[in-house]
C-alpha cells in the first residue's frame, strides 16, 4: 500500500515538468500503475480487518471514499487551475498522496494475518490483537495460526487463483468483474451525451448524471447491510438483475424529467451500489495470502470491460441507433451478471463441500 501511494504522488509531482508528449504518457501511465495497483490492496486489507459482523458495509464505506475523491476533485480543480494552471493540479495531487503515505505508514498496522503466515514474533500479533479487541489478554506461551484453506503446495499467490475447485470461481469473478466494469463506465462515459442527445438539455443530464451517482453510494451502503445479514452473493444475484430491469426502465421515461430522475436514483442505487458490493464479495473469495492477487487480477479483467464500453457505445451512437434502445440493450449485461453470480454461487457452494469433505477425511 506505501509503495503503490508512493508511485503515485512521486510520477504525479513529475508530470507538470513533462518535456514532450512521451515522458508526460510515461508519467500518466506510472501514476495509474500506482494508483489502480493501491485499489485492490485496501479493499483487501479492510476486509481482513473489518468485523464479520459489518465487514460488508465498512468496506463498501472505505470503497466509497474513491467516488467521493472524484467528486472533491471535480469541484477543486478549477479553483486549482485558476492559480497555476493544469500543473497546479497534479503537484497537489502529489503532495497529498505523500502525506498520505506518511499517514498510513504510522498510522495503519501491516495485516494480522501476514504476518503470522510469515510466522512473525507472537508478540508482535498479540499487541496487534490487543488493538483491535482491548479485552483480549494475551499470554506469553500463546501461538497463532491461520484457520483458512490453502493450497497443500504453496507456491506463488496466483497459484491459489486456481486449483482444487477455485478454477471456476475465479474465472467467474471474472466475468462477472467484466461486465460490472463495461456498465458502470458505460453509463459515466455516455449518460449525459445520451441524454443530450434524446433532447435534455446538458444542464439537466449533468444534474442526472449527479442524482444518478449519489443514488449510487446510497445503494452501495443499504445493499452492504444487507449483504451482511444475507450474505453478498444473495444480494447481487437480486440486485443486478433489477440494475438491468432500471436501465429498460430509463430507456423508457426519456419524455419525462421527473420520472427519468426518479428511475436515475433507483438505477445509480442498483447498478452503483451493485459494483461496491462486488469489489469484498470477490475479496473473500481468496485466502489471505492471494486476496490482493486476486481482487487484483479481477479488477485487471474488468478494465477490458471499463476500455470496451465506450467503444462500443460511440459505435451504437455512430450508427444511429434510437437512445431508447441504446439503454434497452445496456440493461442486458446487468442480468448476464446477475446470471453469473448465481453460478458463482453455487461454485462456491460446491467448493466448500469438497473442503469440508477433504478436511473430514
Amino acid at each position: 500500500m506505501l509503495i503503490t501511494v508512493f508511485v503515485a504522488g512521486f510520477f504525479m509531482l513529475l508530470t507538470p515538468g513533462a518535456d514532450s508528449m512521451t515522458e508526460l504518457v510515461i508519467y500518466r501511465f506510472l501514476t495509474g500503475v500506482g494508483a489502480g495497483g493501491c485499489i485492490p490492496i485496501t479493499i483487501a486489507y479492510a476486509s481482513e480487518y473489518m468485523p464479520a459482523r459489518a465487514r460488508n458495509r465498512l468496506v463498501v464505506l472505505m470503497y466509497t471514499g474513491a467516488g467521493l475523491g472524484s467528486v472533491v476533485a471535480g469541484l477543486s480543480a478549477p479553483t486549482i487551475m485558476a492559480f497555476s494552471d493544469w500543473q497546479g493540479i497534479f503537484v497537489v495531487g502529489g503532495i497529498l498522496s505523500m502525506l498520505i503515505m506518511v499517514l498510513v505508514f504510522f498510522v495503519l498496522p501491516e495485516s494480522l494475518k501476514f504476518l503470522i503466515s510469515r510466522d512473525v514474533d507472537s508478540s508482535v500479533a498479540a499487541r496487534l490483537l490487543k488493538r483491535i479487541d482491548y479485552s483480549f489478554e494475551p499470554k506469553p506461551d500463546d501461538e497463532y495460526f491461520i484457520a483458512e484453506h490453502t493450497h497443500a503446495n504453496k507456491g506463488s499467490p496466483v497459484q491459489e487463483l486456481f486449483g482444487d475447485g477455485q478454477t471456476s470461481i475465479t474465472l467467474l469473478a471474472w466475468a462477472v468483474m467484466l461486465g460490472n466494469q463495461f456498465m458502470i463506465f458505460l453509463l459515466a462515459l455516455w449518460m449525459p451525451t445520451l441524454l443530450t442527445e434524446s433532447g435534455i438539455s446538458l444542464k439537466a443530464s449533468l444534474y442526472i448524471l449527479a442524482i444518478y451517482n449519489i443514488g449510487g453510494v446510497a445503494g452501495g451502503i443499504i445493499f452492504a447491510g444487507f449483504a451482511d445479514k444475507m450474505g453478498p452473493g444473495r444480494v447481487l444475484r437480486i440486485t443486478y438483475p433489477v440494475a438491468g430491469i432500471c436501465m429498460v426502465a430509463l430507456g423508457m421515461s426519456l419524455n419525462s424529467i421527473p420520472v427519468l430522475v426518479l428511475i436515475a436514483i433507483i438505477a445509480g442505487a442498483f447498478l452503483i451500489g451493485s459494483s461496491f458490493c462486488l469489489g469484498p464479495f470477490v475479496a473473500a473469495l481468496y485466502p489471505t495470502r492471494a486476496r490482493s492477487t486476486g481482487i487484483g487480477w479481477a479488477l485487471s479483467v474488468g478494465r477490458i470491460g471499463s476500455i470496451l464500453s465506450p467503444l462500443v457505445g460511440g459505435f451504437a451512437l455512430a450508427q444511429g441507433y434510437e437512445i431508447s434502445h441504446i439503454l434497452f440493450a445496456a440493461g442486458v449485461p446487468p442480468i448476464l451478471c446477475g446470471l453469473i453470480i448465481v453460478a458463482l454461487n453455487s461454485s462456491i457452494s460446491s467448493n466448500e463441500s469438497k473442503t469440508e469433505a477433504s478436511q473430514t477425511t
